[in-house]
This record gives structure tokens, C-alpha cells and sequence, in this order.
């Protein structure tokens, strides 16, 4: 079924880095920048970079229209970090190609991941963020640790709208937001590999997190 008429979105970004670690200990977000959308603690730092990503490029999009947006981190501490990445995809119910008969909650963008870059499945999870609105939460642990000044490849380069039916999202604003997190690597995480360390890294932040960490949406 062809779509008649496309309907227009608009597509945001919020950024916000929260930052892990003290020497021999794991502590989080005791700190916090809201200018900066940056928290700190210790010596472990990071920031969230999206060079090619163009707010004006995001407005009164249309289904099936791709858009770049290029998400990685940077170590801007002192201490050697794990880094990961928390991508919060829309959902929505609406008549798409892959619902045609009925409207069905779906995920509204789809991007091309990287492949220096390890997804979490097990933490994979639905949220509802401060919106009101339902995300899909991914998590993506980098592959290597990062020394001081070091960044990671994109995650992605673009984010694509799925091909869903005219008039559903009527003044709707749909938002995708990124998290970065960084955990110093000495005294966390456990295994061979440093994949390994960083999920066990991750998994031990999970158990002491509550959901303050979740980003704040702004519309």
C-alpha cells in the first residue's frame, strides 16, 4: 500500500553524558552540569559529539526520509574508560507497510549499527520517559577502552523513518534521545576480554541505578 501523502514530523536530539568512577570504587552521579548537559565525578569524564547532526535537517521530516546523525564519545577525563552508548527509539501506534491492516506500536526510526560497537541485548528494555511517551531502550558497550583524548567510532551515521500512513501523528514531535556513560576501567568489570569487562562494568552500574539516570525530555 502506497503512502498518498506524507505526513510531516519533527525530530529531536537531547544529549546528556553521565559520567561514572572514583579510585577503587564505583560512584554515580554526584555532580551535575545542567548548562553543560554533563555530569562528573572524579576523574572520568566524557562528552557526547554529533558533528554532522543538523537540527534544521530534522524539521517537517517524512516517512521514509534518512537524516544524518552520528553519535560517539569522547574521553575528556584523565582515568581509561569503558564507554556505552543508550539510544531511546520513539513508539508509536500507527498503520505502517508492516502493520497495513490496523495500527500497532512500533519503533519510528531504524538506524545501521556499527560494528565496533557491542549491543547489550539483556538490558534491552521499554521505558517511559519523563514525556509520558514509550522508548526503546538499546545499549551499546564500546569495544575498546578509551584513553584520555581517545574517541569511538559513530554508533551510526543516520537514523531513518519507518514508512508509516498519513495523518496518525497529528503536531506530533517525536524525539530520539542518546545517553553516553562512562565507567573507569581500573577495579570494575570482570572477564578476559574487554567487551567482557565492560558489560560486567555496565551490569554492575544497572544494579545501583535508579531512574533519575533516564534522560529528561524536553519538548
Amino acid at each position: 500500500m502506497r503512502v498518498s501523502k506524507k505526513k510531516k514530523l519533527g525530530i529531536g536530539i537531547i544529549v546528556l553524558c553521565l559520567l561514572a568512577g572514583t579510585a577503587g570504587t564505583l560512584a554515580y552521579l554526584t555532580d551535575q552540569d545542567q548548562k553543560q548537559n554533563t555530569f562528573t565525578i572524579g576523574e572520568v569524564r566524557c562528552s557526547l559529539e554529533e558533528p554532522h547532526w543538523d537540527e534544521k535537517q530534522a524539521k517537517n521530516i517524512v516517512p521514509i526520509q534518512t537524516i544524518q546523525k552520528d553519535p560517539y564519545i569522547k574521553n575528556t577525563g584523565i582515568n581509561d574508560e569503558y564507554v556505552y552508548l543508550r539510544v531511546f527509539i520513539p513508539i508509536e501506534k500507527v498503520r505502517s507497510n508492516a502493520s497495513p491492516d490496523a495500527a500497532a506500536a512500533q519503533e519510528m526510526f531504524t538506524y545501521q549499527q556499527s560494528g565496533e560497537w557491542t549491543e547489550l541485548k539483556d538490558v534491552k528494555e521499554q521505558v517511559r520517559l519523563n514525556d509520558g511517551k514509550e522508548y526503546q531502550m538499546y545499549v551499546y558497550a564500546y569495544d575498546k577502552a578509551l584513553k584520555h583524548d581517545e574517541v569511538t567510532v559513530p554508533l551510526f551515521t543516520e537514523v531513518t523513518a519507518i514508512d508509516f500512513y498519513e495523518d496518525q501523528l497529528e503536531k506530533e514531535t517525536l524525539m530520539i534521545p542518546v545517553q553516553a556513560l562512562a565507567i573507569q576501567t581500573v577495579n570494575t568489570g570482570t572477564g578476559n576480554t574487554i567487551i567482557k569487562k565492560a558489560v560486567s562494568a555496565y551490569q554492575t552500574y544497572v544494579k545501583q541505578q535508579n531512574k533519575e539516570s533516564l534522560p529528561s525530555v524536553k519538548e
